[in-house]
């Protein structure tokens, strides 16, 4: 008999991942929908890096409150 708890579930799939380099937080949207809730909620005058949103640390509860508020998956390296 097969053990009930040796199920292959794929985890949630991310929509933003997060890699913290000390005195910046990078948030890099994975999907289309993360994508447009940083358009939608985050200045044009933000800093980028390549592909990634520049966060400082202070600002990192708030923003990933209210993008799992919204339904987002995050994900932090």
């Amino acid at each position: 008999m097969a053990n009930p708890l040796d199920l292959d579930i794929a985890p949630p799939p991310r929509d933003l991942d997060f890699a913290f380099m000390g005195s910046i937080v990078l948030c890099t949207p994975v999907t289309d929908v993360a994508r447009t809730w940083i358009d939608d909620h985050v200045s044009e005058e933000s800093m980028w890096y390549g592909g990634s949103l520049c966060i400082e640390p202070r600002y990192l509860d708030d923003f990933v409150a209210g993008a799992m508020s919204d339904g987002l998956v995050c994900k932090a390296d």
